[in-house]
This record gives structure tokens, sequence and C-alpha cells, in this order.
């Protein structure tokens, strides 16, 4: 219902028939965002509107509201959501915000803010609200949200300043590291034998147990991206060798095993995992593994919006786009390119969904209010499905239109929103 601010004092226009269905007194308080008022009713036939004061102090725009009347005594104006992106304002570019403009785009009622950390004030923040009718976000003194997708990391006192401010209403709450998620999952029995055995790398001694152990193992930075600095490791007699790719070429380093203390200078104690090795399937000699885009709904529901197939460039050990690898569509690609029947493509993709909405339930009972999340499976040669990582730090979505799939990368952004208007009171739950 679009608002009409209206020039009179401290009053808020209703439908003689929301009043009536609701048995509305003379009196209600409003709740725009964090920003409160009480405020007089008075009677209109149509439109729903408010008097210029109210909409100064609560900060309303002339859009499109849904709105709740909470025990007759409460109308919440709404949804009123956001994204929580940078530290400073001054990063909010135009060219930033266009690309924001993504998240926009089945986005019609209440105001989707895009905020910095540096302009919060208590109730309110000096942000940028998404216009419908001009397709765009635009400057403004606003409400701060009801609930907030964060994109940026926040020390301690930051989540706590956050959390004081709406409660658990912002996701994702944590960003977990490697070491994290192995610590954290491995302690349900289900989930254990699909998790490459992982210890945290402490001295040159620990990579030798693991790969006494497991041949093949992997170093990886507990905290890396983009596949940087993960290394393939195997033992050959007399020395210990490691795979990895680098600045777009493969690269093999060779290490004497009486010159242990030389692994320090690729592997440093403290900052990296070392994780099982998975004979996985490959195509053409070429590893490959899947993202699956796991996002929650309006109706706070785990769902699988689709499952990307990365492909490792001839010889690399690691799959990333960015590091030279290719993105397909997982249905595609099983069916075209490795051969498998449409119905066992089927089965396939249904084990995966069952494996990821597990972690992802397995999250929430944790405690982890995670509402959009990138998690790495491996495939072996006998189709058992393995956890290789879950990207819970803004999750780069353009996965999806690498493997030409617009549409899943706009529904990725959509359900954002959606679970966005859920934590604000305005979902189907």
């Amino acid at each position: 219902m679009k608002l009409k601010i209206i020039q009179d004092k401290g009053c808020i226009y209703l439908p003689e028939e929301i009043q009536e269905k609701y048995n509305l007194n003379k009196e209600i308080k409003i709740c725009h965002g964090k920003l409160t008022s009480r405020a007089i009713i008075k009677s209109t036939k149509e439109e729903l509107a408010i008097s210029q004061d109210l909409a100064d102090l609560l900060k309303i725009k002339e859009v499109d509201y849904d709105f709740k009347i909470i025990n007759s005594e409460m109308i919440i104006l709404g949804p009123v959501v956001g994204i929580l992106a940078k530290r400073n304002f001054s990063a909010l570019t135009l060219k930033f915000l266009s690309r924001m403009e993504r998240f926009a785009i089945n986005y019609t009622k209440g105001l989707l803010i895009v905020f910095s950390l540096d302009k919060i004030k208590d109730s309110s923040v000096r942000g940028y609200y998404f216009n419908p009718e001009k397709s765009k976000f635009e400057e403004a003194e606003l409400p701060f949200p009801l609930s907030v997708y964060r994109r940026i990391g926040l020390s301690l006192f930051e989540k706590n300043m956050l959390q004081y401010i709406i409660g658990k209403s912002y996701f994702n709450s944590h960003f977990l590291n490697k070491y994290e998620v192995y610590k954290l999952l491995s302690q349900f029995e289900d989930l254990k034998a699909h998790i490459p055995y992982t210890i945290l790398y402490k001295n040159p001694s620990d990579l030798f147990e693991m790969i006494d152990k497991f041949k093949i193992i992997y170093a990886k930075p507990i905290l890396g991206l983009q596949g940087r600095k993960v290394y393939k490791i195997s033992k050959e007699e007399g020395y210990i060798k490691l795979r990895f790719r680098e600045e777009g070429l493969n690269k093999t380093a060779i290490i004497n095993i009486h010159q242990a203390d030389v692994i320090d200078e690729y592997i440093k104690s403290g900052n990296f995992i070392l994780q099982q090795g998975i004979d996985l399937i490959e195509y053409e000699g070429r590893s490959l593994d899947l993202r699956c885009i796991m996002t929650k709904d309006r109706s706070n529901t785990w769902i699988l919006n689709g499952i990307v197939v990365r492909l490792a460039p001839q010889g690399s050990v690691v799959t990333n786009v960015s590091s030279g690898g290719e993105a397909y569509m997982f249905e595609d690609f099983f069916i075209n390119n490795m051969g498998f029947l449409d119905v066992y493509t089927f089965l396939l993709k249904e084990k995966i969904d069952i494996f990821c909405r597990r972690i992802c339930d397995c999250l929430d009972n944790l405690g982890y209010n995670m509402g959009y999340l990138g998690i790495d499976i491996g495939v072996d040669k006998y189709h058992n499905v393995f956890l290789i990582e879950i990207n819970s730090r803004d999750p780069d979505a353009t996965i999806a239109l690498d493997a030409q799939n617009t549409l899943l990368y706009y529904d990725t952004k959509a359900n954002i929103v959606d679970y966005l208007n859920y934590l604000s009171g305005f979902g189907d739950g």
C-alpha cells in the first residue's frame, strides 16, 4: 500500500475497514525500522497516510509499504531491511551501488537499505534506500533496519553493538574458518564420515604424520580464499612434493625430508590446516568439485538454489574460477560431459541436496544464524559426497554467471532479501 505524506501533525490515516477489522483505539504506536512514535488515528476511505512531522521523525519515505498490526496497539511499517556492505561510507560509490541494485530485482515494498558501519547512530543510519520508481539507490537519513545481511568482518565489539541494536536478526552471524567448520561439524556422527580428517598445522611432524596416514594431503590457509596457497602434498622416497598454483601457473616444490624446516617457508604454523586427500572423480584428468549455493527463503527454510561444477585447469590442484578454472551447471555437465544418465544425475543431486541441508541445519542447531552459504562438495569414484569447505563470508554469486546461468544469480540475490524480510517479521513463517 502506498504511504502518502500529508501536511498534518501527530497522526496516521488508516482506512475505516482496517480500523474495524483490528478494533483499533484512537491512538497507536508506529514502528518504522528501529524508530517508534505514538500517533492519533484518523480515518480515510482509501490510502494510508501519515503526517509530515511523524514522517520526518520516523524517516519514512513515500514508497509502498506492507504493514502489520500487533494486539491492536502497534502498527509496523515494513519491511525495513538492510545490507551492511562496507566499513566506510565513502566506499558506497555509485559504481558499487549500481551492483547492489541486483539485490532489488524483485523488491517493491518497504525499504531496502545499503549502509556502512561508520554511519550507524543508535536507532538510525545514514545510507541509501532503493527507490523502486527510479530503480536506483538514493541517499538519506534512515531508520536502522529490523534485519541485516552483513558482508564485512566485524570485531567482537562491533558484533556486540550490532546485536545490541537488533538482537539476533542479522546474518551471517559468523564467518567460520576452515578449522572451525571441521571442529563444529565433525561432532555429528552422520556427517563425520563425509568430512576429510583435518588438523591444525603446528610443525613439520604434523605433516609427516598426516602424510604417512593418508598418502595424499592438502594444506590450506584457515582463512584463505580463491584457492590461494593451497598445496597438494605427497611423499616420495627421500622428499616431500608440494604442488600448487601461483600467478596462473602450476608449480611444484621438492623438499628433502631431512630439511623439514623448509616446509615452514610455505606452510605457516597456526595459520594452515592439513586435510586428508580424497580420491575424487575427474574429467579428462582434470580435478573438479561442486559449489552448492544455499540460501534461506522467506519461510526460514534452507534451499539448494543450484550446483555449479568447478573444473580445474589441466594439472592444477585448485578449481577456483579466479585461478583459471571453468564453471558449468551440474545437470548439464554430468549428463553431457560425464555421461551420466538423467535419472542418476537426479539421484546424485538429491543426495547432495540432502547432505547440504543437513550441514545447514546442524549450523542452525549450534546457534549460528546463517542465511547464505557456498558449500564446496567433492564426489569420489564411488559417488560418495564429501564436504571440502564452507564459504560463509559473502560467497561470490557470480559463479552462476560464470556458468552462464543468469537466473540462478538473480534468484540467489532475491532469496537473500526474502530471508531479510522473514527476520524483520514480513516473511511467510
